[in-house]
């Protein structure tokens, strides 16, 4: 379905001449599973980001795939009134995780930025891990972007590292499941 997507964008993009989310229901119709767009007829705004997702509806969290795609990723320490809009907030995401059921699956997407790529995957994982309160994490990379996998329940967690680990290494992506959250720098220095 990967290409089938990619097809479908770019013919919004360059046939149509739309470039609006809002297409993505005509490609999730007759799918096979529920597409739940939440507000993609508004823009974000920083200032109702609190109202925004205490009232995304139960019903869009249960049995689900809870899928962010913030334009530049999750918060940065330069995030500020004028640039919120471009994030999630670790909080926000935690807001989200305890309100999802057992079976459902949280995706972050998430720009990499220029440091150190295990280091960055740890410091994402443990503030992560202390916000949502999940050891459940796995991560798929082409090592320009990121999708991080978050679980409550460890067997689906286990299952899904399966079916993604199988699906990076076809694709030639990095895939990264159960991160240790000891600090890398203070084992290798053996604290």
């Amino acid at each position: 379905m990967r290409e089938e997507l990619f097809r479908f964008l770019q013919d919004c993009l360059v046939n149509i001449g739309k470039r609006d989310i809002r297409e993505l229901r005509r490609f999730f119709e007759n799918r096979g599973f529920r597409y739940f767009p939440y507000r993609d007829s508004e823009f974000f705004r920083h200032e109702s980001r609190n109202e925004y997702f205490r009232n995304v509806p139960v019903s869009a969290l249960h049995k689900a795939l809870v899928f962010l795609d913030p334009d530049n990723g999750l918060e940065v320490a330069s995030m500020r009134a004028e640039n919120g809009n471009r994030y999630v907030k670790y909080d926000e995401a935690g807001t989200l995780s305890a309100r999802m059921d057992d079976s459902s699956v949280l995706m972050l997407y998430q720009h990499l930025p220029r440091q150190n790529r295990q280091q960055f995957f740890f410091e994402t994982a443990k503030k992560l891990s202390n916000y949502l309160h999940l050891q459940n994490l796995s991560l798929v990379s082409d090592n320009s972007v990121a999708f991080v996998i978050l679980t409550k329940n460890g067997q689906r967690s286990h299952w899904l590292g399966k079916v993604l680990a199988s699906y990076a290494d076809a694709q030639g992506l990095l895939f990264t499941s159960g991160i240790n959250l000891e600090d890398p720098e203070a084992k290798a220095a053996g604290k």
